[in-house]
C-alpha cells in the first residue's frame, strides 16, 4: 500500500488488440471472465494540460482482489498510443491505479504538483474522475488515481464477484448497451 495513494487496486495494460489480449488472459492465464465495454469516448480528456478528447476500448477482469484493465487506444492523442509506440506495438503494464475518494484525489494531485510532478491526463468516464500522474521515468509505468462513481463501484464489485465464481466458460461478456466498437 502507498501511504500517499492507498492500495493499488488495478493493473492497466495497454494492448494493440483487445480481443487477442482477452483471449490470451482467459485461455492461457486462466483469468476472467472479461467484461468488454467496447468504445469509451473521453470527451473531456485533458492530456499534458491541453483539451484532447480520445477513445479507448476497455475490458475488465479480476484476479483475486486485483482488477486487470486492458486498454486498446482507438483515436485521439493518448498515453496509450504513446505506450504502444514506445514498446514497439507490443504493449504491457502501462499503469497502476488506486481509488481514493474525490477529496483525497484532489489533495494528492495538489501535493504531487506542488512537489514538481506532472499530471499527464485528466478525464471522466461513467462519472468516475481520473488523473494519471507522470511517473514513467521513475517507475516505468504511470500511476492513476480514480475517484469512483457509485455506478463504477457497483460494476467493479460485479466484475470481482464474477471472477470468483468463473468456471472458464463464457470468457468475454460484452457490456454497455449502445456502445459501438471501434478499431485503431
Amino acid at each position: 500500500m502507498s501511504r500517499l495513494f492507498g492500495d493499488v487496486r488495478q493493473l492497466g495494460y495497454a494492448v494493440p488488440d483487445i480481443h487477442a489480449a482477452m483471449r490470451h488472459w482467459a485461455e492461457v492465464l486462466g483469468i476472467g471472465p472479461w467484461f468488454y465495454t467496447g468504445c469509451n469516448r473521453i470527451e473531456n480528456g485533458i492530456v499534458n494540460g491541453k483539451s484532447a478528447p480520445f477513445s479507448v476500448n476497455i475490458a475488465l477482469a479480476n484476479s483475486g482482489d486485483m482488477q486487470i484493465e486492458l486498454i486498446e487506444p482507438v483515436d485521439g492523442p493518448s498515453p496509450y498510443h504513446d505506450f504502444l509506440d514506445e514498446t514497439g506495438g507490443v504493449g504491457g503494464l502501462q499503469h497502476l491505479s488506486s481509488w481514493p475518494s474525490k477529496a483525497r484525489l484532489d489533495e494528492i494531485v495538489e501535493t504531487f504538483e506542488r512537489a514538481g510532478g506532472n499530471i499527464l491526463i485528466r478525464g471522466e468516464n461513467a462519472g468516475t474522475q481520473f488523473v494519471y500522474l507522470d511517473t514513467l521515468a521513475q517507475q516505468g509505468t504511470l500511476f492513476e488515481l480514480a475517484a469512483l462513481s457509485e455506478q463504477s463501484k457497483r460494476f467493479f464489485d460485479y466484475v470481482k464477484e464474477a471472477s470468483i465464481a468463473w468456471n472458464g466458460s463464457n470468457p468475454i461478456i460484452p457490456v454497455g448497451a449502445g456502445k459501438t466498437e471501434q478499431r485503431s
